[in-house]
């Protein structure tokens, strides 16, 4: 029994003093592999090696396309001189006393107008010989009239009958689709259908809408007629805003600029 309790100690032994060992090879192996990273030697130049010759940066020019313009440098100092302001002519114009006093202290005041256009202001003050003063804002707003009347001579002769004959062939397309579809893609091609058969109505009152999507034609045009804000479309199941629909600006001057807007 004791025999085989000092074979037991012995083995034991050597067993331990194998993972020892292999602990310590271990650590040998892995402290070696962290020296040598560390101890890696860096790369030096040389001394014939010679330095890379860098190019200046390449300047760029853009080709003008509009005249040139050159700052010019100015040294003013401002030195007017003061003098009183005597409003002699405040009695041609129904001002409050709160309008009175600033023109007194600002040597301007700016009072509502009862003209609706510009150039109205500009003829009263030529024919009583009053000094015009032309503001920038009455520029842009004849700038706006000429683009305002340019559109509306082109959306009644030319957007207008563009309109109709593309609607009628986006509708004429949508109908063949339908006829020659099947499943969902049929399905799509009828809402398809019935959005053109809207905006041909909408275009010519005495278009007939086909059977096939009348219902929910007939519910968008009452919406559209009805213009009360935001409803679920009966053709696409989303919120549409249907006060948009009520004609405004210059749409407002003729049927065929009403037809087109609502289109």
């Amino acid at each position: 029994m004791k025999l085989i309790e000092n074979l037991l100690y012995i083995d034991l032994d050597r067993v331990l003093m194998k993972k020892i060992a292999l602990l310590l090879i271990f650590g040998i192996l892995v402290s070696g592999c962290i020296s040598v990273e560390k101890e890696k030697p860096q790369e030096t130049p040389t001394e014939t090696e010679t330095p890379i010759k860098t190019e200046p940066p390449q300047e760029i020019t853009v080709e003008q396309k509009f005249a040139s313009y050159s700052l010019y440098p100015v040294d003013v100092t401002p030195n007017a001189k003061a003098y009183d302001f005597v409003p002699e002519n405040m009695g041609n114009f129904y001002l409050t006393e709160t309008q009175k006093k600033i023109l007194e202290e600002k040597g301007f005041v700016v009072i509502p107008a009862y003209s609706k256009q510009f150039y109205e202001v500009y003829k009263g003050c030529r024919e009583n010989n009053i000094p015009i003063f032309v503001t920038t804002d009455s520029m842009l707003h004849t700038y706006h009239i000429m683009y305002d009347y340019t559109l509306r001579i082109l959306e009644v002769k030319k957007f207008l009958e563009d309109l109709e004959t593309l609607t009628q062939s986006m509708l004429d397309a949508s109908i063949e689709q339908y006829n020659s579809s099947e499943g969902k893609i049929k399905e799509a091609a009828r809402k398809n259908v019935a959005y053109f058969s809207v905006a041909m109505k909408l275009l010519n009152e005495n278009y007939k809408v086909s059977d096939l999507v009348k219902k929910e034609a007939d519910e968008e045009l009452s919406l559209i007629k009805k213009h009360k804000g935001f409803s679920f479309s009966p053709i696409f199941g989303y919120r549409e805003d249907y006060s948009q629909y009520v004609p405004r600006g210059h749409y407002t001057r003729s049927e065929d600029l009403e037809r087109y807007f609502k289109a």
